[in-house]
């Protein structure tokens, strides 16, 4: 599913609308049967919004007709991310000030703590940036989004980042619907990302000092495997 707001010209006059486009992938031919599996939606996907701009969703799926309507069922469970490392270490310094930050790296959650070592004025700020480019249905879209993770002002200070939904959640759902809303039925109203299959994704740690420009460190972050729809 790919939700865009894009620019569009009425005569002379141009205004932006939302685009939505959705496509399902069959893996398999369709099949009669009274239970479903869970087991079965479970794998990567990805989850990502900036709100207002792009709202991105690509999940494993099943399509089910029930009383001649056809559903979408969709599984979103945060704690099977599983990345490539569980640590990761970053500084940087300027003019002898600097910044730390530990990250570690969980099932579904990213935490840690970042301090700043600054005589003077100034803070230490990690986030989580992601890069995504897309493309359903001839409807193209790129963005980026940036999530904080922690400000260290004064010291040392902790933070606990839990992908988005946080829990378990079965998604229902049709081809129809908009990703935003569908955004919005998980309560998510930010900038979102989770699990992380698709796109570009670092942690950049930067230091801000009075009248100097910011600078940064950041790491890349290994991606899950890809997933079955969008």
């Amino acid at each position: 599913m790919l939700g865009a707001t894009v620019s569009h010209w009425r005569g002379t006059t141009r205004g932006v609308r939302y685009v939505h486009r959705s496509m399902f992938e069959a893996l398999s031919p369709w099949s009669e049967e009274e239970l479903v599996e869970l087991s079965k939606l479970r794998g990567g996907y990805t989850l990502f919004s900036d709100p207002g701009v792009v709202d991105y969703l690509s999940l494993p799926a099943l399509k089910v007709e029930v009383d001649s309507v056809e559903l979408v069922l969709a599984f979103v469970d945060p704690s099977a991310t599983q990345l490539q490392v569980d640590k990761l270490s970053l500084s940087v310094s300027l003019e002898g000030e600097g910044a730390e930050a530990e990250v570690k790296l969980r099932p579904g959650v990213i935490e840690g703590s970042a301090k700043r070592r600054v005589s003077r004025a100034g803070r230490a700020r990690l986030a989580l940036l992601g890069e995504l480019e897309a493309s359903i249905e001839g409807l193209k879209a790129s963005t980026e989004v940036s999530v904080k993770l922690a400000e260290a002002i004064d010291a040392c200070t902790g933070f606990r980042y839990e992908l988005p939904s946080a829990e378990p959640t079965l998604l229902i759902t049709e081809e129809s619907v908009a990703p935003s809303h569908v955004m919005k039925s998980l309560a998510l109203t930010g900038p979102t990302i989770s699990w992380m299959s698709e796109g570009k994704y670092r942690l950049p740690l930067t230091l801000d000092l009075p009248s100097k420009p910011g600078v940064k460190h950041e790491v890349e972050l290994p991606q899950p495997s890809p997933c079955r729809m969008a």
